[in-house]
């Protein structure tokens, strides 16, 4: 079962046992107390009615409470109606049922009581004490019912509910904040967790189950965790407009040899695939200064410490007024991947949220700042 199910379920049982002072009396007619007791037989009793072919035992209980639920509140709602109305005729017409039909349950819901509730006066039906004593009780009862039927629904449509997330620093700092905007905007009762942490904790959250979704940078792999590539972005060179190389319409990587860098470290799937890119090319960069993140790249290449080669990611929000950004020759791409722990279902409110980052992409594909996966 769900974590929704499960939820719901609880709920259900505990409203059963608030609602239960409507139980079949038991033989020796000694009233509710002794009823408590018995109901392990009655249920017992209920379940050989039961279609021998179930799909399983939890969901056998699950039809069991909801049908046990259901009855109660039926009589529930008829003592409700009477005492509004004051007569079984206009209780029957509220009611949509015929009035020997609410004169039976009446008779049914005082015998199971052992106490009358109504009294009748010049033809009205007058609520004795008892009656109104249970009246705030059955008020809380649809209250319950109420809040359960409208927290599955808020469930069953996404609207309620938490996702967590842990995203590598330059997608969680510039791709996901779009889809956060969009996703709570439709779903202001939902809750966003975020954390931004480098691509193998990621990979580690996802697989260990301590997060809903993961966002990473390829090249990465986990055989516990089921990988979707979003979109690729290209690599490009983040320099001051002052600098020489900002005439140029593209960075060649050996116009790079002897230029100071902001380099990112090779444990990092970006600093691997740039140190990747230099080895090809046969030219060694001038590493001056080494960073885990974007943000801080671009505050060192703004600060005139150096040039940086970036991920097209970061570069989602636009780039500081004093700063331009040149495509590096030949090209390199990099992909963002969204994982998902195998053997894990996810929540309608994950679905939701993935669907929503694929509508985001899809945005910016169709403005040609990000591109296609494959």
């Amino acid at each position: 079962m769900s974590d929704e199910a499960s939820c719901l379920s609880s709920a259900i049982a505990a409203l059963q046992n608030r609602a239960c002072f409507l139980p079949e009396r038991c033989p020796d007619q000694s009233g509710y107390s002794s009823c408590l007791a018995g109901r392990g037989a009655m249920q017992s009793t209920a379940q050989l009615a039961i279609p021998k072919v179930m799909k399983s035992n939890t969901e056998n209980l699950w039809n069991y409470n909801l049908m046990v639920m259901q009855s109660n509140l039926r009589h529930l709602d008829v003592v409700r109606r009477v005492m509004e109305a004051g007569s079984v005729t206009e209780a029957a017409r509220l009611l949509r049922v015929s009035q020997p039909a609410v004169s039976k349950t009446l008779a049914q819901v005082e015998d199971r009581l052992g106490f009358r509730l109504f009294t009748r006066d010049r033809g009205r039906l007058i609520a004795t004490a008892e009656a109104k004593a249970l009246l705030p009780e059955i008020e809380k009862a649809f209250l319950a019912v109420y809040g359960v039927e409208r927290l599955a629904s808020d469930l069953r449509d996404g609207r309620t509910g938490m996702v967590t997330l842990a995203a590598a620093p330059s997608l969680a700092n510039n791709l996901l904040p779009a889809v956060i905007g969009s996703f709570r905007l439709t779903r202001p009762g939902a809750t966003v967790i975020v954390q931004a942490i480098p691509n193998t904790e990621v990979v580690d959250l996802v697989a260990d189950r301590r997060v809903d979704l993961g966002f990473v940078l390829i090249p990465t792999r986990d055989s516990a965790t089921v990988a979707v590539d979003l979109c690729a972005a290209d690599l490009v060179c983040v320099i001051p407009k002052t600098h020489t190389l900002a005439a140029s319409k593209s960075v060649r990587l050996r116009d790079l040899h002897d230029v100071p860098m902001i380099t990112f470290a090779r444990r990092l799937p970006l600093g691997a695939l740039i140190a990747g890119a230099f080895e090809r090319a046969r030219v060694r960069p001038q590493n001056a200064v080494e960073v885990m993140q974007s943000a801080t790249a671009f505050a060192l290449v703004k600060a005139g410490a150096g040039i940086a080669i970036m991920d097209g990611f970061a570069l989602l929000d636009g780039l500081p007024p004093n700063l331009i950004a040149r495509p590096i020759q030949p090209a390199v791409r990099v992909v963002a991947r969204q994982l998902s722990a195998r053997d894990r279902p996810q929540s309608l409110l994950a679905n939701a949220f993935a669907k929503d980052v694929v509508a985001i992409i899809e945005g910016y594909v169709a403005r040609g700042v990000l591109s296609k996966a494959r």
